[in-house]
């Protein structure tokens, strides 16, 4: 599973890398279920177990269009499920598209649909995603592991040099409250004067039974995150 957070810097972070390797351990194969299946990229949903780095690269690229759209991507309900949504998008890769594909696992043992490619700007939001901010996002879900985007290389891409720029940490925090005071007054009629909001929504004593409830009912795995963290 990744989190998104965003520290006090600031500065914006996908965390949670719990089954991270060090990069001087020896070349090995790992297990392939890894990363919540949302944002798995193609090569462990295939069930590559030789894999580095690239593969969280795939899931940021699956995170950028998320923020653009306010969903997820690729929501797919199992492996298979999920392998068929990214393909009706970025289109059924081929040994062409991405060298040893046949190879992999499920690719020789399951026999999936053709979809052709060019369906991912059809999913994006045009009007918050740029010429530049599709390619960048392109780049990320490419599914050669050896040409996707690496973070140095999605830094340095051109979508970060256009306007807004991005704010200057030093300001980060009076640019949000700027932005969130001068939005509409429906927030400030919402929290300011009395405490009646606040008074209905929590002014009973949760008993232990109530806790245990609200702890059951949200804190239970989900379907999504079918694979270790």
């Amino acid at each position: 599973m990744y989190f998104t957070v965003i520290s006090n810097h600031p500065t914006l972070k996908v965390a949670d890398f719990g089954m991270a390797r060090d990069f001087d351990i020896p070349y090995q194969q790992y297990t392939p279920v890894m990363v919540t299946r949302w944002y798995r990229a193609p090569e462990l949903l295939l069930r590559s177990k030789t894999y580095g780095t690239p593969i969280h690269m795939g899931s940021v690229g699956c995170i950028f269009a998320e923020l653009m759209n306010l969903q997820p991507l690729f929501p797919g309900s199992s492996e298979i499920n999920q392998l068929k949504i990214i393909f009706e998008v970025l289109g059924t890769p081929s040994d062409t598209v991405w060298p040893g594909y046949s190879k992999l696992t499920l690719a020789s043992n399951v026999i999936f649909d053709e979809f052709p490619s060019g369906g991912l700007r059809k999913k994006i939001n045009q009007d918050l995603l740029s010429d530049n901010g599709f390619s960048l996002l392109l780049e990320l879900l490419t599914y050669d592991p050896s040409m996707r985007a690496t973070s140095t290389e999605a830094l340095l891409h051109p979508y970060f040099d256009e306007q807004p720029l991005a704010v200057e940490p030093a300001m980060f925090m009076t640019s949000l409250w700027s932005e969130y005071s001068s939005s509409d007054t429906g927030n400030d009629q919402q929290y300011s004067g009395s405490d009646t909001w606040y008074d209905e929504q929590y002014s009973r004593t949760d008993t232990a039974d109530d806790l245990t409830s609200a702890s059951s009912s949200s804190v239970g795995t989900s379907d999504n995150d079918d694979g270790a963290t």
